[in-house]
């Protein structure tokens, strides 16, 4: 969990002056992006993990002092989620199913 987070938000600080440009993820578009990946593993792998019906059950917003990295989702009854602040990259989220 701790290695997604930091590998994710090295990533993103990296990154984010090449994107600077973009349009910004609201929380209501990353809980979107979330629930739907969650439909997409339940239809390839027939569940989240050992759930056959998991679901977001939180959402934060995950900074690095003031730079906003993106949302981190936390999914019941196991897993996390992280949908970056850039719509470019909110496709390119990091999961633990």
């Amino acid at each position: 969990m701790i290695r997604v987070l930091v590998a994710s938000a090295l990533c993103f600080v990296l990154l984010a002056p090449s994107f600077s440009h973009s349009a910004v993820v609201t929380e209501q578009e990353a809980l979107t992006i979330g629930e739907n990946f969650i439909e997409f593993m339940i239809d390839v792998r027939g569940g989240w993990g050992e759930s056959p019906s998991p679901e977001i059950v939180a959402a934060r917003e995950l900074r690095k002092g003031d730079l906003f990295l993106g949302y981190h989702l936390s999914v019941s009854p196991d897993g996390h989620m992280v949908v970056p602040a850039v719509r470019v990259l909110a496709g390119l989220g990091f999961n633990t199913p």
